[in-house]
């Protein structure tokens, strides 16, 4: 890759993707999921998504740990695939169209929903 241009768009990207991070995962979405959880846990304050129980306000934090683990696990084997198959591009295209969709479910999730709340962060 010695196209500037390709590569100032790479660059451009990972701006982006950093912004969202910082904006939407962490100022929005952590207030935002704990509103929910806090709605639909029961008497001890305690939510089960996906039959784990889990205290109303760890929700987020252990949701982020999670992605964190999942991330360790899939991106090398996805980088790998992306580097060797050169589908970097159509991968991109298709995990942010699904990130997308992800954010955007969000707003389904409502106190009864933990389990969706936990599988679309």
């Amino acid at each position: 890759m010695n196209d500037k241009r390709e590569i100032r768009a790479w660059y451009f990207y990972d701006w982006a993707n950093s912004a969202f991070s910082t904006t939407v995962v962490t100022v929005f979405l952590g207030p935002y999921l704990t509103s929910i959880t806090r709605a639909a846990a029961d008497a001890n304050g305690f939510v089960y998504p996906l039959g784990i129980q889990v205290g109303a306000g760890s929700f987020f934090p252990y949701m982020v740990s999670l992605s964190v683990l999942l991330q360790v696990v899939f991106l090398p084997i996805l980088g790998a695939i992306a580097d060797y198959s050169h589908l970097k591009k159509q991968m991109l295209t298709l995990f942010a169209y699904i990130g997308a969709i992800a954010r955007c479910a969000c707003i389904f999730c409502k106190a009864a929903t933990t389990s969706w709340a936990a599988c679309s962060f």
